[in-house]
C-alpha cells in the first residue's frame, strides 16, 4: 500500500515540476482542398513520418491528429491527387490548409495510367511489385 502511494506521489510531483516529461500531445489539423477549384478533399490519408501516427480526412476534407512537440514531417495522399509534403517544428497546436494539386496520372487498382502523346501506357506500382516476389 505504501509503495503505491509513493508512486502516485511521484507521478503526481513529476506532471507538476516536469510537464513535458510524459509526452505532452499537441495537434495539428485543417482542411485539405483542390488547388485549383478550392473544394474540400476528402479521404486523403495523411501520415507522420516519425511517429508513424496516421489519419483520414473526413468528408469535408477535414483531419486532427494529436502528436508530440518538436520535427513534424506529414506525407498527404490521395490517388488522384499528386503527394503533398510538409515539414516543420510542432511547438504548439497548428492549424493547416493543405492544397492538393490534381496528379495528371490516374492510378486505377495495382496499375497508373498516364496518357501521353503517343498513346496511353500503363505500368505497376514498384512497391506492389516488390511485395509480390517475396
Amino acid at each position: 500500500m505504501n509503495s503505491l502511494k509513493l508512486t502516485f506521489a511521484f507521478f503526481i510531483l513529476t506532471n507538476f515540476l516536469f510537464p513535458g516529461l510524459y509526452g505532452q500531445r499537441v495537434s495539428v489539423e485543417g482542411v485539405i482542398i483542390d488547388s485549383d477549384s478550392g473544394e474540400k478533399v476528402k479521404n486523403v490519408n495523411i501520415f507522420e513520418e516519425h511517429s508513424g501516427t496516421g489519419t483520414l480526412s473526413d468528408g469535408n476534407g477535414y483531419f486532427r491528429l494529436l502528436l508530440g512537440s518538436g520535427e513534424v514531417r506529414l506525407f498527404f495522399n490521395e490517388g488522384s491527387y499528386k503527394e503533398y509534403v510538409r515539414e516543420f517544428v510542432l511547438n504548439g497546436d497548428t492549424l493547416l490548409t493543405v492544397p492538393m494539386e490534381i496528379d495528371g496520372q490516374q492510378k486505377h487498382g495495382l496499375f497508373k495510367f498516364s496518357k501521353h502523346e503517343t498513346g496511353q501506357t500503363a505500368s505497376a506500382g514498384q512497391e506492389l511489385l516488390k511485395n509480390q516476389r517475396k
